[in-house]
């Protein structure tokens, strides 16, 4: 994943722990994804809802956002357009993590602003 190479040199990962904020309404993925990224060395805000995610991005100003795109109250394709018209968050790298998997779905998913897309299941290592 290129956003996590370019996350792991940049020069604030030497200063603190990179912050990643997961936006995922599954739980038991939110705590898998998230413990595995905590285990890793990350440091991992956790959102279940768009709402929520909107307001930790704003608040926690994470390095990456990882972006389900079924997500209550608000989906992840229309926040990631928030989030991309926003100036404090337009450029953090987003992740789309999705059991939509189709060509039209990650073109979608691009078109919205998302960097990159990951299609559930996935291996944690990925």
């Amino acid at each position: 994943m290129t956003a996590f190479c370019l996350l792991l040199n940049s020069p604030k990962s030497i200063e603190m722990k990179p912050r990643i904020l997961l936006i995922e309404d599954d739980q038991d993925m939110r705590e898998l994804v998230a413990g595995h990224l905590v285990h890793t060395g990350f440091d991992v805000q956790r959102a279940e809802d768009g709402i929520k995610g909107h307001a930790l991005a704003l608040q926690y100003e994470p390095d990456v956002i990882l972006l389900d795109l079924m997500l209550p109250k608000v989906d992840g394709l229309t926040l990631c357009q928030r989030l991309r018209r926003d100036e404090r968050t337009a450029n953090i790298p987003i992740l789309m993590i999705t059991a939509l998997g189709g060509t039209k779905d990650k073109v979608t998913g691009f078109n919205s602003g998302a960097d990159d897309y990951i299609t559930k299941p996935f291996d944690l290592e990925e």
